[in-house]
């Protein structure tokens, strides 16, 4: 995470400049990407990665509703549990 004052590139879909406040009170913005949020939680699986990034960007994208995408992040995380199940079961 690198604190910056500026928000990213409004062009740049997977980044958001996040607001916080230091211990002397200053408002800076941290400028996280979306695969550095995935990686910091441990989120190793493609289809689950696949849906975290349709939830959080949901209907934002341009190209589809809200609606589809969630119906889309529903469709990955039920792959992402069939690819634990077969690990589970050493297939």
């Amino acid at each position: 995470m690198i604190p910056s004052e500026e928000p990213p590139n409004p062009g740049d879909k997977y980044k958001r400049a996040v607001p916080y406040t230091d211990d002397h009170g200053v408002r800076h913005f941290a400028v996280l990407d979306l695969y550095d949020v995935m990686r910091a939680w441990g989120v190793d699986c493609q289809a689950l990665g696949h849906a975290c990034k349709k939830v959080l960007q949901a209907g934002q994208r341009g190209h589809k509703s809200r609606r589809d995408d969630l119906e889309e992040a529903i469709v990955s995380i039920r792959r992402s549990i069939e690819l634990d199940e077969a690990t589970s079961s050493g297939l």
